[in-house]
């Protein structure tokens, strides 16, 4: 039997980094365009370099670094917003 909070938990988070994914952070920006919470601020931001490491280094190390860029940003932001995993080296804040 399927479980339903793990299915849903996957169906909204990245599942390597943990952090939210794209479809979560596009239903957020849907909901941003039409609700009250102004101003908003967003930082779009990528990790340099990273095709050039999974190539050299291979991809487990690059995967390192995208979780410790992940882990790194959630410090960060603590509980004063939403992060999420956009694109394969891309992160929404």
């Amino acid at each position: 039997m399927v479980n339903l909070r793990h299915h849903q938990y996957l169906s909204l988070h990245d599942a390597l980094t943990g952090l939210y994914n794209r479809a979560y952070f596009q239903e957020i920006m849907r909901t941003l365009e039409k609700g009250p919470i102004q101003p908003v601020g967003m930082i779009i931001c990528d990790v340099d370099g990273l095709k050039l490491i999974n190539d050299t280094l291979g991809h487990e190390i690059g995967d390192s670094l995208l979780i410790t860029t992940a882990e790194i940003i959630s410090t960060a932001l603590g509980t004063q917003g939403i992060a999420a995993r956009i694109g394969g080296d891309e992160f929404a804040i």
